[in-house]
């Protein structure tokens, strides 16, 4: 899912709208995938490589050469290592728990890179939509999360993820951001002081 030039500047034009009620910071984040997931590639691998041998074996080839399973498996697990490159083979043989990890870490990561803690009020904000693994993750810094339920975010997440199953992730994205500026702006209305403190340009990774 790639979003349109028109489709960013509207959610970059949401990212503003918002910071101009607040001190908060809202930054959204959009991943390709979290990890590479090398893992998968392994499992795709291994399992194309004793299965082919099978197959060959069920159909009664004729192994004349020792050495011809061998000819046979070597291709197959590379065939199956690039196999993992498909968005939905690699979901499928990937562990959730793997893909929890990882897009939860990705997000940290970013959360930094990105200075979302160098706020005045520690009240940054970061929207991470991960589009291999089907995640999405908010994660808010400590000035924000002192002023908010625990489950809020969680909540918070449920409209957005039935968005991008409907196709509609610029919208969904929109909305998330529109929501957590309501969010801030109860906690944290905007000063005279204050300053555009990050960006608001759209991340794309």
């Amino acid at each position: 899912m790639i979003l349109t030039n028109e489709e960013q500047t509207k959610i970059e034009m949401a990212v503003r709208s918002v910071e101009n009620t607040t001190s908060g910071e809202v930054v959204p984040a959009l991943l390709t995938q979290s990890d590479a997931y090398p893992a998968a590639h392994a499992r795709v691998a291994i399992l194309a490589a004793l299965i082919v041998p099978m197959i060959f074996f069920y159909l009664n080839f004729d192994f004349a050469h020792p050495l011809w399973p061998l000819f046979i498996q070597l291709p197959a697990l590379v065939i199956g290592y690039f196999l993992a490159y498909i968005p939905r083979v690699k979901r499928f043989f990937t562990l959730k728990e793997e893909i929890d990890e990882e897009v939860h870490q990705k997000a940290l990561q970013m959360f930094y890179e990105n200075k979302l803690t160098n706020t005045r009020d520690r009240t940054g904000i970061l929207i991470t939509v991960s589009l291999l693994e089907h995640r999405v993750e908010i994660i808010a810094d400590v000035g924000i999360n002192e002023k908010v339920e625990k489950d809020t975010w969680e909540k918070l997440l449920v409209p957005l993820i039935s968005q991008i199953k409907k196709g509609k992730l610029a919208d969904g994205m929109v909305d998330i951001i529109t929501t957590c500026g309501q969010l801030l702006s109860q906690h944290f209305p905007k000063k005279d002081d204050d300053e555009n403190e990050l960006s608001n340009k759209l991340i794309i990774e």
